[in-house]
C-alpha cells in the first residue's frame, strides 16, 4: 500500500521500523516497560534457545545470542533469578571447557554480574567483576597495540586499523559472526570425508572486546532511548556503537553490516530517507562480501530494505530485493512461518508495477 501524504509515509516507516525490531530479536527495543511485545517474545524466545541447544550446541553463536536476548527479557520483567540461572549455567559450561582462565568465562561473569547488580545484589556483583578483570589481567600481550580510543567526533573512516600478525602456536577454533559479549562461538567438529575448516583466526585482544561489549551496550541503551523517544541520543548511540566495532572489526565485516542496518533502519523512521538507503547498501554490499548467498541474514537486510522501498513508493528497487530474498525464504525451513505473508507483500509489489499475472500466481 501506497501512502499519499508524508506523514502518513512517515508513520508507516516508524511502524515499519520497530516492527522490524520487535521480530529480529533486539532486546533493549522489546523491551518496553509492561508492553505485551516482551510478553509475547518470552516465549518464543525460550523455545528459540531451547531448539538451539539441542540442535546447535549449548555454546554455539546462536545459542550464546539467544541466551542473551532471553536474559534481556527475563529482566525486562523483573525475572532477575531466572536471567541469573541462564549465566551461571553458561558460567560453568565455559569453566568446564575452557579451564578457569577464558575469557569467554570473564564475559559471562561481566554479564551475571550486570543482572545482579540490576537485582540490587552489589556485593556480589563488584565480586564477578574483580574474578572477570583478573582474567583479562593474566592475558599474555599479543600481536601489536590495541587500536586507538574511538571518540564521538571521529569519523568511521578516521580510525585506522592496525593489520593483524599471527602468533606462532596460537590458534583458536573459527567463529561465525561477532562474539556475543565477548564469547566466541566454539567450532563443530568435522565429519569424516569433509573439508578441514579454514585457519582459525586470533582472539580478540582485551580492547577489542572492550570495544565490542562496549557497542553492544550502546544499542541497547539506543532501543530504550527509541521508546522513550529521545531520538537525538539513538542517533549518537547506533554511530557510536559503529565506530567501536569498525575499530576491533574492520570496516568489512559482516557485523559492521549489521551495525549499518540498525542506524538505516532509524534514519527510515525519522523520515531521513537517502541517508538511510545509502547505508542500507552499503550494509547489504557488505554482508553480500561476508555471507553466502543463500543466508538468511543477508536476506533479512535485502527484505527489510525492500520493504522501506515499498513504503515510500520506489517499487522498481524494492523488487530485486524482496524476490533475491523470497527465493531464501521458501529454501529455508525456519522462515516458514511468514512465508504466506511475505508472498502477499511481494505481490503486493508486483501488482503496483503492472504485473499482475505474476501477483496472482504468487497468491494461489
Amino acid at each position: 500500500m501506497y501512502f499519499h501524504s508524508a506523514h502518513g509515509r512517515r508513520i508507516a516507516v516508524l511502524v515499519y521500523s520497530l516492527a522490524i525490531c520487535l521480530l529480529g530479536g533486539i532486546p533493549s527495543v522489546i523491551a518496553a516497560e509492561q508492553g505485551e511485545a516482551a510478553a509475547r517474545a518470552l516465549p518464543a524466545m525460550e523455545r528459540a534457545l531451547a531448539a538451539a541447544e539441542r540442535k546447535l550446541g549449548f555454546l554455539n553463536a546462536r545459542s550464546l545470542s539467544y541466551r542473551r536476548w532471553l536474559t534481556g527479557l527475563y529482566q525486562i520483567q523483573g525475572r532477575h533469578a531466572e536471567a541469573a540461572t541462564l549465566m551461571r549455567r553458561e558460567m560453568e559450561a565455559f569453566e568446564k571447557l575452557e579451564g578457569p582462565r577464558s575469557t569467554n568465562l570473564a564475559a559471562s561473569m561481566n554479564q551475571l554480574a550486570d543482572i545482579y547488580r540490576k537485582a540490587g545484589r552489589a556485593q556480589e556483583a563488584t565480586e564477578l567483576l574483580q574474578r572477570a578483570l583478573s582474567i583479562y589481567q593474566k592475558l599474555p600481550a599479543r600481536r601489536r597495540n590495541p587500536p586507538p580510543a574511538v571518540t564521538p567526533t571521529q569519523r568511521p573512516d578516521s580510525v585506522p586499523v592496525a593489520k593483524k600478525k599471527p602468533v606462532p602456536g596460537f590458534r583458536q577454533a573459527p567463529a561465525r559472526g561477532l562474539p556475543v559479549n565477548g564469547a566466541v562461538a566454539r567450532a563443530a567438529p568435522v565429519a569424516k570425508g569433509k573439508a578441514a575448516p579454514a585457519p582459525a583466526k586470533l582472539k580478540p585482544t582485551l580492547r577489542e572486546l572492550q570495544y565490542l561489549e562496549r557497542a553492544t551496550r550502546l544499542d541497547q541503551e539506543a532501543g530504550e532511548f527509541w521508546w522513550q523517544k529521545r531520538f537525538v541520543d539513538v542517533e549518537r548511540n547506533y554511530r557510536e556503537a559503529l565506530r567501536y566495532r569498525e575499530a576491533a572489526l574492520g570496516r568489512d565485516h559482516a557485523d559492521v553490516g549489521q551495525s549499518l542496518v540498525r542506524l538505516a533502519r532509524f534514519y527510515w523512521s525519522s523520515n531521513r530517507n537517502v541517508e538511510a538507503s545509502a547505508l542500507h547498501r552499503r550494509a547489504i554490499a557488505i554482508l553480500e562480501r561476508k555471507l553466502p548467498t543463500d543466508s538468511t541474514g543477508l536476506a533479512d537486510a535485502m527484505w527489510e530494505l525492500g520493504g522501506f522501498l515499498q513504503i515510500i513508493g520506489d517499487y522498481n528497487s524494492a523488487q530485486p530485493l524482496m524476490s533475491k530474498a523470497l527465493a531464501v525464504f521458501e529454501k529455508d525451513v525456519n522462515k516458514r512461518t511468514n512465508l504466506s505473508r511475505r508472498r502477499a507483500t511481494y505481490a503486493a509489489v508486483l501488482k503496483e508495477m503492472g504485473r499482475g499475472e505474476e501477483a496472482a500466481a504468487l497468491r494461489r
